[in-house]
């Protein structure tokens, strides 16, 4: 039983970190297009060497902590709000691929952030990925007991 707690609260903690990195690199290119400059590279190193790194880490770990609580808990994957979520997570996970191969190329070329549609699409990945994780967050939270 100490090894599900500690689960349980491994999957929050990765809960949140993964809202607090997606939320600031949405606010970072939310920020930078209504600034309509982005900056130049040292101003961009620590959002992108250290929140992409991180974001990828915990969009890998956030799974498998939880199937194995789920195997644990000895939870079927056959129940409806597992499926969904794992389906939700697969998106939410393609819009987190998208953000970070975007927030790196303006990262290598920032002349990039110019143009008119760069910026409102990096926007929409990031707001994306981080309604998919708040509605998957809200299926686990209502689960059925």
């Amino acid at each position: 039983m100490e090894a599900y707690l500690s689960l349980q609260i491994l999957q929050g903690l990765l809960a949140v970190l993964l809202l607090a990195v997606s939320a600031g690199l949405a606010w970072m290119v939310w920020h930078r297009w209504q600034a309509s400059s982005w900056p130049q590279r040292p101003a961009l190193d620590a959002s992108v060497r250290v929140g992409l790194p991180a974001l990828a880490v915990l969009v890998i770990a956030a799974p498998i902590v939880a199937w194995w609580l789920l195997h644990l808990g000895e939870v079927p994957f056959g129940y409806l709000w597992v499926l969904g979520s794992a389906c939700l997570y697969l998106l939410a996970g393609i819009a987190w691929l998208l953000l970070g191969q975007r927030l790196l190329r303006v990262y290598r070329q920032p002349a990039l952030a110019d143009q008119a549609r760069f910026l409102p699409v990096t926007f929409a990945c990031a707001v994306v990925a981080l309604v998919v994780l708040l509605i998957i967050l809200l299926l686990i939270a209502l689960r059925p007991l």
